[in-house]
């Protein structure tokens, strides 16, 4: 099997973009992603680092497109085939 090795993961959210529809939390089954409601009627979204991946689930479910993921790879990876 060939591929990229994920070696971080980056969640960049929107505070102007966000409408806090909590679609991104419903999505996110690592439980990543926390919704705050702060004190001027806008909302922040929190990151648990340690658990992202790095799916894109919440990415793709955001209408507003407030959500950015970016990923750092380290090459690709071979598997090696044992017989």
């Amino acid at each position: 099997m060939f591929g990229r090795k994920i070696t971080g993961v980056s969640v960049n959210v929107s505070t102007e973009l966000c409408t806090g529809c909590g679609l991104c939390v419903e999505r996110c089954r690592r439980k990543a992603m926390g919704l705050v409601k702060l004190r001027d009627e806008t909302y922040a979204m929190l990151v648990n680092p340690e658990n992202c991946t790095g799916c894109g689930k919440c990415e793709r479910s955001c209408k507003s497109n407030a959500i950015e993921i970016r990923t750092e790879t380290s090459g690709y990876e071979e598997a090696v085939w044992e017989f």
